[in-house]
Parts: structure tokens; C-alpha cells; sequence
């Protein structure tokens, strides 16, 4: 299957979660702002999850928040590392597919803040 992208051959990716990322890297390229309200979806699942996790162990949410930021850019990181191996234009598309989920501009960030504050 090729991308859009300088037909990078994306056949190469391992079974598994290779494919799911595969179909979400093409899925954010085709359809930014569908892509946009999937990563709003992911991240309320994300969130409901850790608010649970808080919940058993009588967390503050806060607490979980800061948790979950650090958790993904240590995701972000292992994420790089983990697909490095397949070639140096692959990484590259990585960070620039991470760079459009999260930083792609100041408002979206905000967006993303307020989001979140208003979930608090």
C-alpha cells in the first residue's frame, strides 16, 4: 500500500500495532481535521481511563494529568525509538505525523488545555 507521502511503502510495518498506525498516519494525511476530532475521541478515552485510575487509588486529578503528560512524551519517545529501525525517512514522517497531532498550531494546544481544564 503507498502513502501519499513520496509513496513510502508502508508494507513494511510489523503486524499488530504497526498496522492500526499505519491506518492512523494515512487516516491524519487524508482527513487532518476528522483525524483531529478522532485524537479529541482517543484522548477522552485516555482521560476517563486515568480519572477511573485516580479515583481507585484517591488521586488528584491533577496528579493524573501531570502523569499522563508525562506518559506521553515518553510514549513519544518510544514511539521514535520503536520504528528508527525501519528507515531514516520513516522517523521523520513520525515526528512530523506527532508534531500535526499535537503542536500543529498555538490554538489547537489550547484548545487542548481548555479542553481538558474544562473536564477538571
Amino acid at each position: 500500500m503507498k502513502s501519499i507521502l513520496n509513496g513510502c511503502d508502508f508494507s513494511t510495518f510489523r503486524e499488530g500495532a504497526g498496522r492500526s498506525f499505519k491506518f492512523v498516519f494515512q487516516f491524519q494525511v487524508l482527513f487532518p481535521h476528522i483525524g483531529c476530532c478522532a485524537t479529541f475521541q482517543f484522548f477522552n478515552f485516555v482521560m476517563k481511563f486515568f480519572k477511573l485510575f485516580a479515583e481507585s487509588i484517591h488521586m488528584s486529578r491533577v496528579v493524573v494529568l501531570s502523569m499522563l503528560i508525562v506518559l506521553r512524551h515518553r510514549i513519544r519517545i518510544v514511539w521514535v525509538a520503536h520504528y528508527r529501525r525501519i528507515s531514516h525517512w520513516w522517523c521523520i514522517a513520525h515526528l512530523w505525523w506527532i508534531t500535526q497531532m499535537w503542536y500543529i498550531t498555538h490554538l489547537r494546544h489550547i484548545a487542548y488545555l481548555l479542553w481538558i481544564a474544562h473536564w477538571l
